[in-house]
């Protein structure tokens, strides 16, 4: 039981308690250490090499359990001794909420007792502070870059002359700035008004000689219209009687084309007929041996292979004498 005591009193949360607190704390837990510790070395001893060791795994499920129900209970023990402890620290907590709550009143009556002077100043200086501000502010842009709670008079209204004349500058300036800006603008609008009335006035002389130039325009277009309108017709007058000439012309050489082509065909087919006249006797002729070529008379009592030489040759003797044929006919 010493040695469980011992571990146990290593933990660090146990160390920050009372000795006889830690004594107490550690009695509520020793029961279940020394349980644990039985168990520790037979777990460790006890090992599992094969899958046929069914008793030594029975063993290790019946330790684990138990194991396992003793954790539960160390768990149960430690909710209810936290709980308990809660309770004992609301009630601590209460008990010293009611102390405080006649003690707190107590110290600042006294307070107020002790800083009586203090206050008075600081309520002093509050009014001054906001007094000066009220004097300064509409000279500056912040009053926060001076300590007006803890100067003196003199020096107060010394920045207070300053600042008061800096403003009075500054808005002088600014008033002047604003009516050069003024004059400046006025004679700026004068400007622009005489420059408009400039540019009207030469708008308007501009839009007069545009329609001087309109007017001279349309009369010269109107001449130039005229001059191309009589150029047009004698143009056209011009182009008529030309085409009249070409057409005659064109006519009459066609009417010499159309002589001389009936010349030419009736001279053609005089030729034609000359020589179709002067050839009949020899197309007779070569007609009459075309159709002897034809039928020429073959040997009789011949071999099929001769026979066959036979063939072939009256298959050239009727080209032949078609041929012939052919020929007499572009005599």
């Amino acid at each position: 039981m010493e040695n469980q005591e011992i571990i146990l009193a290593d933990v660090p949360e146990i160390k920050a308690v009372t000795t006889d607190r830690a004594k107490e704390l550690l009695g509520n837990f020793s029961a279940f250490l020394e349980k644990a510790s039985e168990w520790e070395q037979k777990a460790r001893s006890l090992i599992v090499t094969d899958e046929s060791q069914k008793d030594l795994m029975k063993s290790a499920h019946e330790g684990r359990m138990i194991l396992k129900n003793l954790r539960g209970d160390v768990e149960d023990k430690r909710k209810e001794m936290k709980e308990q402890s809660l309770r004992e620290g609301k009630a601590i907590d209460g008990i010293a909420n009611a102390i405080k709550a006649v003690i707190i009143p107590l110290e600042e009556h006294l307070e107020k007792q002790e800083k009586f002077a203090e206050n008075i100043e600081n309520a002093r200086k509050q009014a001054l502070y906001e007094e000066r501000v009220e004097k300064l502010a509409p000279y500056v842009s912040s009053v926060v870059a001076f300590d007006l709670k803890n100067m003196t008079d003199e020096a107060f209204n010394e920045i207070l002359s300053g600042q008061k004349m800096a403003y009075e500058a500054r808005i002088a300036a600014e008033k002047k700035a604003d009516d050069e800006r003024i004059a400046k603008e006025k004679t700026e609008k004068e400007e622009q008004e005489r420059m408009k009335i400039e540019n009207d006035r030469l708008k308007k002389e501009a839009e007069e000689a545009e329609k001087e130039r309109a007017k001279e325009k349309a009369e010269d277009d109107k001449k130039l219209k005229v001059a191309q309108d009589k150029a047009d017709k004698e143009a056209a007058e011009k182009k008529k009687l030309e085409d009249e000439i070409r057409s005659k012309k064109e006519a009459e050489d066609k009417a010499e084309a159309d002589r001389i082509a009936k010349e030419k065909e009736a001279e053609k087919e005089r030729k034609a007929a000359e020589k179709k006249a002067r050839l009949a006797p020899d197309k007779d002729k070569l007609f009459a041996w075309a159709e002897e070529i034809k039928n020429l008379k073959t040997p009789e009592g011949l071999s099929l292979e001769a026979q066959a030489i036979v063939a072939t040759a009256q298959e050239d003797l009727l080209a032949i004498s078609q041929r012939v044929k052919t020929e007499i006919n572009k005599l």
